[in-house]
């Protein structure tokens, strides 16, 4: 992914929560997706949060799997 991906992503998100569209477990995934993907883990796991807060749960594996393999990608193993 690139930077205007990731802003691109962002925007249309917005424009979705904006519109009244709740986000589901797979928005939230596929944003945490991307930015593993890009490094970014304090955004990742700000998304990973503010998806629990708003009651949705992380589903059977897809969003525990993005962040671990965005870290392992890294090599961040601590």
């Amino acid at each position: 992914a690139q930077a205007k991906d990731v802003a691109l992503t962002e925007e249309y998100f917005n424009k979705m929560r904006a519109d009244g569209i709740q986000p589901s477990e797979i928005n939230y995934s596929i944003l945490i997706n991307l930015y593993a993907s890009v490094n970014n883990f304090e955004k990742a796991m700000a998304i990973f949060d503010q998806m629990s807060k708003e009651g949705h749960k992380p589903d059977s594996y897809a969003t525990y799997a993005y962040l671990i393999l965005g870290y392992a990608r890294n090599g961040d193993f601590q």
